[in-house]
């Protein structure tokens, strides 16, 4: 079964907020890497990615917004 890191991205936003999700997702990597769950860190890897850039963007959104 293919895992779509796609949806995990917006469903740990949705539920966690933006940097809340950043550290689960960090958290699922550990547990894939004590498990040696290769599919699974990569799939992981790619959602804390993803996860990285939208931070990256909320923060340079806030500096250009800011007085």
């Amino acid at each position: 079964m293919r895992i779509n890191a796609v949806d995990i991205t917006s469903q740990l936003i949705e539920e966690h907020g933006l940097q809340e999700a950043y550290q689960v997702a960090l958290n699922g990597a550990v547990e894939a890497v004590k498990s040696d769950d290769n599919y699974v860190l990569s799939v992981m890897r790619e959602v804390k990615a993803t996860l990285r850039s939208k931070i990256v963007e909320q923060v340079i959104a806030a500096e250009c917004t800011a007085p």
